[in-house]
């Protein structure tokens, strides 16, 4: 340890601070008060001098007696104590020798035998401030010295003493305390900090110290033989719940499994058999108005034609022209049919497209053509509400299966789409969102991968919802609005797929989520 950091040498340093801040204060005080005694007891003896001059200066004066003046003033001069000498009345103001520091003034004033006196001028002598030090030097020096050499001396016993009473025992008792083996107490030997057996603070804090130490010694025995016990207990326990962990993450993994089968499974057995039924029950009445239109438009056509051939050309103009209006009617509503059940009949296509379920089978997927044809189907149910943007840059072909990866376009199309009706719900802003699908292409040939990207602004989902989007029946939805299998469902169908699903996501901006699969077979 430094010796600075020391308990003794910090109260040696206190002591030493305060005895020294205490020695200059007093010495200070000492000189300043000699100091101001000196120059008073200077001040006085110059108002002596000045009453001793004052009578010889006010005769020379009054006989204007200029020489005498002279003389007494260089008299004067001669004096230690006196720097200078001013004589001032109305026809001289002369000063001899310098202009001092300390000085003291007389009127000069003659008194006649009939007791008047008369002002005639006045008279100052000048001393100085070094005539003070030069009388106090001494004293001062002999002060200062004497300070040292007292403060020299306290310092010298108090490091003697301290270090003989404190500073030995305290760093013998450090010494051996950081030698003490933690690891080995049984090769301890109790300390002896040298205070030859001195009751005081020290010897106690030795005493405690070792018997601390025994302490400490028979505590450490204890406790390893608890250690013994307890580890052989932690291990032998620690095994059999790792059998179990084992056990159970085995179950687990195959419950998970079992489950997303199941789920997946039930989802399109229920899917197919709904599509199946639509398809099945539309396709047939819808060809029947289908071809049904087009056969009345022909024996429309073909009735006008004959009922004006009838009429021949002499038929009132009247009558073509009512005939003309009544047949432009049927003609438009006949073709009205004709659009609606075209348009029930690509509704119908979309469902077997969507559906697939003839293709029970691995085969080329157009993947644009499927998105497309999920579109379509769901367009009409959001229409006011989002704008769909297609930029397709590629339109990729993988091998698969057709019905599953409609099944995911469904599932990402129709969360993307709620998303964009919650956030206007909690904006109430009634300004159309966007989805946007784009497709494209990554990497190099061989391993070249088709990148589809579905960016919504719809609501966002927070960092914890993002982390569990694809957990089974987890949902961000409202009951009652989301079962928390579509995206668990997807996933599994991009993996069977060798792809991958990532999404990133932002509250109150919108979701992207990115699809990649690779072309070809793999």
């Amino acid at each position: 340890m430094q010796i600075q950091r020391t308990l003794a040498f910090q109260l040696l340093k206190i002591t030493f601070s305060t005895y020294l801040f205490i020695t200059v204060l007093i010495t200070s005080i000492s000189m300043y008060a000699e100091w101001v005694q000196t120059e008073q007891f200077l001040q006085e003896d110059l108002a002596k001098l000045s009453q001793s001059a004052q009578k010889g200066i006010t005769l020379a004066v009054w006989d204007i007696d200029y020489i005498q003046v002279d003389r007494i003033a260089e008299g004067l001069l001669d004096l230690p104590i006196v720097v200078g000498v001013a004589i001032k009345d109305q026809k001289i103001d002369k000063l001899y020798g310098v202009q001092g520091d300390i000085e003291e003034q007389h009127e000069l004033i003659h008194e006649e035998e009939k007791g008047v006196l008369y002002p005639i001028g006045n008279m100052t002598i000048y001393s100085s401030r070094t005539i003070v030090f030069d009388r106090v030097k001494h004293d001062y020096l002999i002060t200062v010295v004497s300070a040292v050499l007292k403060t020299i001396a306290l310092w010298l016993i108090v490091l003697f003493v301290g270090k003989r009473l404190i500073t030995k025992p305290l760093g013998g008792l450090t010494t051996v305390s950081q030698k003490i083996n933690l690891d080995n107490l049984e090769d301890f030997k109790e300390i002896d900090v040298g205070t030859n057996h001195q009751e005081n603070e020290l010897s106690l804090l030795e005493s405690s110290f070792n018997a601390m130490v025994h302490k400490l010694i028979v505590a450490r025995q204890e406790l390893n033989q608890v250690n013994q016990n307890l580890e052989y207990k932690i291990e032998q326990r620690t095994h059999e719940l790792q059998e179990a962990l084992d056990e159970l993450e085995a179950q687990f993994r195959q419950l998970q499994i079992t489950q997303m089968q199941l789920v997946q499974s039930e989802k399109m057995a229920s899917l197919g058999t709904l599509v199946a039924g639509i398809a099945h029950e539309m396709n047939n009445p819808t060809s029947f108005v289908y071809a049904t239109a087009h056969n009345l438009n022909d024996n429309l056509a073909k009735l006008k034609k004959l009922i004006f051939y009838l009429a021949g050309d002499e038929a009132d103009e009247k009558f073509h022209q009512l005939f003309e209006q009544r047949f432009q009617r049927l003609e438009r509503n006949s073709t009205i049919i004709l659009e609606g059940s075209n348009r029930i009949k690509n509704i119908v296509q979309d469902l077997r497209t969507f559906s697939r379920l003839d293709e029970t089978e691995k085969k080329p997927i157009h993947i644009v053509d499927g998105i497309r044809s999920t579109l379509r189907l769901i367009k009409t149910q959001y229409k006011d509400e989002v704008e769909f943007i297609e930029d397709f840059q590629i339109e990729p072909v993988i091998v698969g299966w057709p019905a599953e990866m409609n099944q995911v376009h469904m599932n990402v199309i129709v969360n993307a789409c709620q998303a964009i009706m919650m956030k206007k719900k909690q904006t109430e802003d009634h300004t159309p969102g966007t989805l946007r699908i784009q497709t494209s292409l990554e990497g190099q040939a061989p391993y070249q991968q088709a990148k589809i990207q579905f960016e919504d602004t719809g609501c966002g989902m927070s960092k914890e919802a993002q982390s569990r989007v694809f957990d089974p029946f987890f949902t961000t939805k409202v009951p009652g609005e989301g079962t928390g299998l579509g995206m668990s469902i997807s996933y599994g169908i991009i993996e069977k797929h060798k792809g991958s699903i990532t999404v990133h996501s932002e509250e109150g901006k919108g979701t992207t989520i990115t699809l990649r699969l690779p072309l070809g077979e793999r």
